[in-house]
């Protein structure tokens, strides 16, 4: 709770006090429809346990974004038991942290706030993110030194920015074999302003396996 805490406790006056408060109280709604079978309404959010992408398997997982939403509230709130153990040998040595578990990892004064918790929005999203692991063959990667067939036109803009002249782009990025770098630390680069923009995108912290050198996850 030192992440909460920190957020509570580093309000700026000028903003009010109903700022975190509010936020705060609809992010408590979105973690208790992760864990309560809400009968009134007719839905469960999550029924299985999510399935995890590992290393050299290829599948892929479609999510709603209130299911996301959820996910994220509960990181903000820490309740992913063992997610912060790292060490070699721990059951998620080899996956990236999810729990907003850092000091600093948000703050209210930041920027970034509104985009690591896009459940702040008091609508209900309905829309679908798919996320897909996929692993190449060694054998059936190319052999760049051997290839005579050209490279398509390439250009390369020295203006512009990821956030503006980069809208409605196919975006790739290779910064990190952990998914999303360190978008729930300090890093503030070309991964991590990618997953401030599509913030659901953090969620697959939550179950995508350190990628290898012939690997690949896309979300969509």
């Amino acid at each position: 709770m030192k992440t909460s805490a920190a957020f509570s406790s580093g309000t700026n006056p000028k903003q009010g006090s109903t700022y975190p408060i509010k936020n705060l109280k609809t992010m408590q709604d979105f973690t208790k429809e992760l864990n309560q079978s809400l009968l009134t309404k007719g839905h469960i959010v999550l029924i299985d346990p999510i399935p995890l992408l590992r290393q050299q398997q290829n599948q892929a997982i479609t999510m709603s974004q209130q299911q996301i939403s959820s996910l994220l509230a509960n990181a903000f709130f820490c309740t992913f038991p063992h997610r912060n153990d790292t060490k070699p040998g721990s059951e998620y040595a080899n996956f990236p942290t999810i729990n907003f578990s850092r000091p600093g990892t948000i703050s209210p004064e930041s920027t970034e706030t509104e985009g690591h918790i896009p459940l702040l929005k008091h609508t209900k999203p309905d829309g679908l993110v798919t996320f897909e692991r996929i692993s190449i063959q060694k054998s059936k990667l190319p052999k760049w030194k051997k290839q005579k067939m050209p490279l398509r036109n390439l250009h390369v803009s020295s203006e512009g920015s990821i956030e503006k002249e980069g809208t409605g782009m196919l975006q790739v990025d290779f910064a990190s074999k952990y998914i999303g770098g360190g978008v729930l630390k300090s890093g503030l680069v070309q991964e991590e302003i990618l997953f401030f923009m599509s913030p659901e995108l953090i969620v697959a912290r939550l179950f995508t396996e350190k990628l290898a050198d012939n690997e690949y996850c896309w979300g969509i």
